[in-house]
């Protein structure tokens, strides 16, 4: 995922890139409502501000998974489709689900 350091600055973790990607800003700021800014200068970063009973830990983890579905549901949209695949629809955090997830 190429985070390489996580600090916390009052309510608002930071999580420091080695790159940032446009889709994972994209599904982030889906993902966690608009709470996440990015910042593409020379040290590339994420901050997502802490709601008032949440955990720094919880959130940390959250944003990790948020991060992997995100990075998953790429590569699995870049993969080339077999037949047999179905119809694939986005949820509501914008990652693709195919109809055996659909209907599961």
């Amino acid at each position: 995922m190429g985070v390489y350091e996580v600090t916390q600055k009052k309510d608002t973790l930071v999580l420091n890139l080695e790159t940032l990607d446009l889709a994972m800003i994209r599904g982030l700021l889906q993902a966690f409502n608009g709470r996440v800014t990015a910042g593409a200068g020379t040290k590339p970063y994420l901050s997502v501000v802490l709601q008032p009973d949440e955990k720094p830990l919880e959130l940390l983890q959250n944003i990790l998974k948020a991060m992997a579905d995100i990075l998953t549901g790429t590569e699995r949209e870049k993969a080339p489709q077999t037949g047999g695949a179905g119809t694939r629809k986005r949820d509501r955090a914008g990652f693709i689900k195919t109809n055996k997830e659909q209907n599961a």
